[in-house]
């Protein structure tokens, strides 16, 4: 099993996305944030479960219809690159 490491950003947008969305319901929040958690925890033992990426090395996971996670897999860990809204520009 894969360590899972954040990056300063990944962990900023988990906190945009929560503050975002509890401004309307709090537990439409924390049901979300806790699918993302979720999602990246199934990296740890499946690393390619997420699609190739538009930046080499990188690959995307769709924890929920209207967010992804994109992350690197390391030798040793999962690094955690941003969380990103389907809406927003891309590439990264």
């Amino acid at each position: 099993m894969l360590r899972i490491t954040w990056s300063a950003r990944a962990i900023l947008d988990m906190s945009r996305i929560g503050r975002h969305i509890a401004a309307d319901s709090p537990a439409h929040a924390a049901a979300l944030l806790d699918r993302i958690e979720k999602g990246v925890l199934r990296l740890a033992t499946y690393p390619k479960i997420g699609k190739m990426g538009t930046r080499p090395g990188t690959r995307v996971l769709v924890v929920h219809a209207h967010y992804l996670v994109v992350y690197r897999v390391l030798s040793d860990s999962i690094y955690i690159l941003t969380i990103k809204h389907v809406a927003r520009k891309w590439p990264l």
